[in-house]
Order: C-alpha cells, then structure tokens, then sequence
C-alpha cells in the first residue's frame, strides 16, 4: 500500500488538479509547472496554428480540490 501511495502522490499526473502531482500541489509547486505548461501550449500554437482549433487548454489551478471516496450512487 505505501508504494501505490508514494506513486499517487509523486508521480501520478492527477486530472482534477490539471495533471500535476498532488504533492506538487500540496507542496506550491503546480503553479510554476502550469505557468510552463501553458507557455509550451501557447509557443506550440504560435509555430503551427493550424493544428489548433480552438484555444489552448485553460491551466488556471483550481482553488480547491477534494478527494471523492467511494463511488456515487443515485437515488
């Protein structure tokens, strides 16, 4: 079990914080990493915009986050 949570929280890309580690978030560094990701996005369109449809993915950082446990279920 401590190897699979030393995964999730090092080196698991998590979605609901725009794919940076949660112990990068728990630790301020996802802002950095979002700010350099949203460059290469930004340099990526700019050199070929044709490959773009639309915007580049929004990666402002969610100001708060929570852990679902278990599955939902409707009534």
């Amino acid at each position: 079990m401590q190897k699979f949570v030393a995964w999730y929280n090092v080196k698991h890309l998590s979605q609901r914080v725009e794919y940076v580690t949660l112990g990068r978030r728990y630790n301020g560094q996802a802002e950095k990493v979002l700010v350099r990701r949203q460059a290469a996005y930004e340099q990526a369109k700019a050199k070929n915009p044709t490959r773009w449809s639309a915007d580049t993915r929004n990666w402002q950082l969610a100001s708060s986050v929570y852990c679902e446990i278990g599955q939902r279920t409707r009534a």
